[in-house]
């Protein structure tokens, strides 16, 4: 509680991958998540889809409804170009520019555990949520 503040925040894949392996930290964040002002870029559905865990449909299934009480974000015009010139001057990988994009286009937070992609682009407000451990 408390954590995500009132501030918009984006959800990076690798948060949403460690709650649907069951890791504690992730499923206690999730939990606490508002259902409001929760964002996630269209390309983090695709890295979680992409999974081959989702050719169960039951599985594929859960995790579209997990993602549906939130806010998709799609990679418009804008988007797209913000995420190419992140590319260019930053040397991140087109996904995470994309996931990066996103949260700079909405003004929003950046929840990710992967800090180090992230830390060096400018304007761009980077959280970890809770550490990797397996507490």
């Amino acid at each position: 509680m408390g954590t995500q503040e009132t501030s918009v925040i984006v959800i990076d894949s690798n948060i949403l991958i460690d709650y649907l392996r069951g890791h504690a930290p992730a499923k206690r964040f999730i939990m606490d998540l508002p259902d409001q002002g929760v964002l996630f870029s269209a390309v983090v559905e695709t890295e979680l889809l992409a999974g081959q865990e989702n050719k169960d449909v039951v599985v594929r299934a859960m995790l579209l409804q997990m993602l549906s009480k939130w806010s998709k974000v799609p990679v418009d015009n804008t988007i797209a170009m913000m995420a190419g010139d992140i590319v260019r001057e930053y040397g991140v990988q087109t996904p995470d520019a994309l996931v990066a994009a996103t949260a700079l286009e909405s003004e929003s937070i950046l929840y990710t555990n992967n800090i180090k992609h992230f830390h060096h682009i400018k304007n761009l407000k980077v959280r970890k949520p809770y550490s990797q451990s397996n507490t």
